[in-house]
């Protein structure tokens, strides 16, 4: 997927996760400058910044 004003993206976990909270460790080679995290869900698109 390609998302405008982005230079890349990584899928760093494609899955159903069961209701809750989760914690998915990307790549730290992924995460490099200003990174975001891109969540799909049944109704929604969430984002939020990775902390290093």
């Amino acid at each position: 997927m390609r998302i405008p004003g982005v230079s890349t993206t990584h899928d760093v976990f494609d899955g159903a996760l069961e209701p809750g909270r989760h914690r998915v460790p990307p790549d730290p080679r992924t995460v490099r400058g200003e990174s975001s995290l891109v969540a799909r869900t049944a109704g929604a698109v969430l984002t939020t910044a990775v902390r290093r």
